[in-house]
């Protein structure tokens, strides 16, 4: 009976550790993530609309994996919302993907660092990047992908209103 629990014990450890093994995300896809984040050709943000906003989708060479990335260049003096208490009224960034059947989250997020502000609140200025990694299965191809930074910028002098920026991609 011993013998039985130990070999029960050794299959879940395999599996898990198999299961482990496929979540990796590939040396390709990674270099071609790191490339991507060389290269930074938003539009420029504008004092009537400051905050660019840009998303792209990269794949793994065997076309298995995707990383889902989104930039945002926000004009000198205003920022965005990293994090915000309750007890304040403005408005967190929210990272929004509507994922189709098929793909599967394989890693943790790359995000931004937030600076801090005032009463507990952080926040995001200059550049900054998202970056989500998903499994894609051949159940995902030619569904739709959907991703939108919902975000409130504000300056020292006033908050504009809430918006989403968002980008649809088919799946290869």
């Amino acid at each position: 009976m011993m013998n039985f629990k130990w070999y029960i014990l050794l299959l879940f450890i395999g599996i898990s550790i198999n299961g482990i093994a496929q979540d990796e995300i590939h040396d390709d896809l990674l270099k071609k993530v790191a490339l991507d984040s060389i290269q930074w050709d938003l539009t420029a943000p504008k004092l009537s609309d400051p905050v660019s906003v840009e998303t792209t989708v990269v794949y793994s060479d065997d076309k298995s994996q995707i990383a889902v990335i989104t930039k945002a260049d926000i004009l000198k003096d205003w920022h965005i919302y990293a994090i915000v208490p309750p007890s304040q009224p403005y408005i967190e960034s929210d990272l929004q993907i509507e994922l189709p059947d098929g793909l599967r989250a394989i890693s943790t997020d790359e995000t931004p660092a937030p600076y801090p502000y005032v009463d507990d609140i952080y926040v995001y200025k200059n550049r900054i990047r998202f970056v989500k990694y998903y499994a894609l299965t051949p159940m995902a191809k030619g569904k739709n992908l959907k991703v939108g930074l919902y975000y409130q910028t504000c300056d020292i002098n006033q908050c504009l209103p809430p918006k989403t920026k968002e980008s649809t991609f088919k799946l290869k």
